[in-house]
């Protein structure tokens, strides 16, 4: 009778009111504490060179270990994502991908000022520490660049000289490459070649060994890293040190997305790769003796020395002949920020050609 009775209450009873839907904040705190994971595609400009080789064999795997499992790391290769190496810039500004491998001198055709920091003969001397002593330097100036592309430098790998390597003849003075098809990547590059009085030809990285192949170039500017690794030196067999310069090789990660992971995440990231920096930094720059003797022994590449006062004439002739058109295509305020930055480094202990 009393369970009845009960029964017949509640039916009398009006029907309680639904309870509210939670806050979207408390739900986003809910996803969070079941561990959610974040799959982020990983947008690349090559296959070749060691730091690509690390991001293959550990580094991915060891991001997800530091990050519980919650960060998943998916490398795609130039072929497997549609973007050429200059635009990949564009491609995390947009949010196509959350984080890209991109080199400072590829996308110099879209954002003239950052291909600052790989203009050719522009780095201080002293080698591989004077590049990184140069880029902490000027990271002021690159970040405020980057904050108007909605991205920012996670990491930096810097690979070793750009040199001159030619499947046939040396270069020895300006007649050495008149007529000769020397493969570029910048609008740098370009000019750099044409000071040199050859012909660039720009070709992506993915299509560089097979263009070497059909004879569609007779040369090209890279680093031994990448010319070794990608196998260059099968048909190419004359390499000179010309040291134009050394490339910067940024991680960029698009903000949004970064600001959408949690921040034990976030913490975790930050904290690899403070662990990893000078490892990542320094690198391919500490393969490149062994390399050469693979090349050497492997595939029977021959070295020569540059005359050095032809490379001399070179670097005063990269004044006008490069700078000038960087300036130009950097927009009002181009050879300001040659100035400055130069001021910044001389500051600093360097010693820097005058611009006038």
């Amino acid at each position: 009778v009393a369970l009845v009775g009960g029964l017949v209450a509640a039916c009398a009873a009006p029907a309680p009111a639904p309870a509210p839907a939670p806050a979207p904040a408390k739900e986003e705190a809910k996803k969070e504490d079941k561990g959610e994971v974040y799959e982020w595609t990983m947008f690349t400009n090559g296959r070749g060179g060691w730091h690509f080789e690390q991001w293959r064999e550990s580094i991915v795997a060891e991001l997800e270990s530091a990050t519980n499992g919650r960060l998943k790391l998916i490398p795609t290769w130039p072929g497997d994502h549609p973007y050429k190496s200059g635009d990949l810039l564009g491609a995390v500004n947009e949010g196509i991908t959350p984080v890209a491998a991109l080199g400072y001198n590829n996308v110099g055709g879209v954002e003239p000022r950052l291909s600052v920091t790989v203009l050719p003969f522009f780095q201080p001397p002293g080698g591989h520490e004077a590049k990184k002593d140069m880029h902490r330097l000027i990271s002021p100036y690159i970040d405020e660049v980057l904050e108007e592309w909605n991205c920012f430098e996670l990491a930096v790998h810097f690979a070793g000289p750009v040199e001159m390597w030619l499947i046939e003849g040396w270069l020895e003075d300006f007649d050495s490459l008149k007529g000769k098809r020397i493969r570029t990547f910048s609008a740098d590059t370009d000019s750099l070649v044409g000071v040199m009085n050859g012909n660039p030809v720009r070709i992506d990285a993915s299509e560089a060994y097979t263009s070497l192949q059909t004879g569609l170039i007779e040369g090209l500017m890279t680093g031994v890293s990448f010319s070794v690794s990608s196998k260059f030196p099968e048909v190419v067999k004359h390499f000179q040190p010309l040291n134009a310069f050394q490339s910067t090789a940024p991680i960029l990660v698009n903000k949004d997305a970064w600001n959408e992971l949690p921040q034990e995440i976030r913490d975790a990231v930050m904290a690899y790769w403070d662990s990893k920096a000078e490892w990542y930094a320094d690198g391919a720059v500490m393969t490149e003796s062994m390399l050469l003797r693979q090349a050497v022994t492997e595939y029977g590449l021959e070295i020569r020395p540059m005359p050095q006062d032809f490379r001399a004439e070179i670097m005063e002739r990269s004044v006008e002949g490069v700078w000038q058109p960087w300036a130009e295509r950097a927009g009002e305020g181009g050879m300001e920020i040659l100035k400055n930055i130069t001021k910044i480094l001389e500051d600093a202990g360097y010693e820097m050609p005058a611009i006038k």
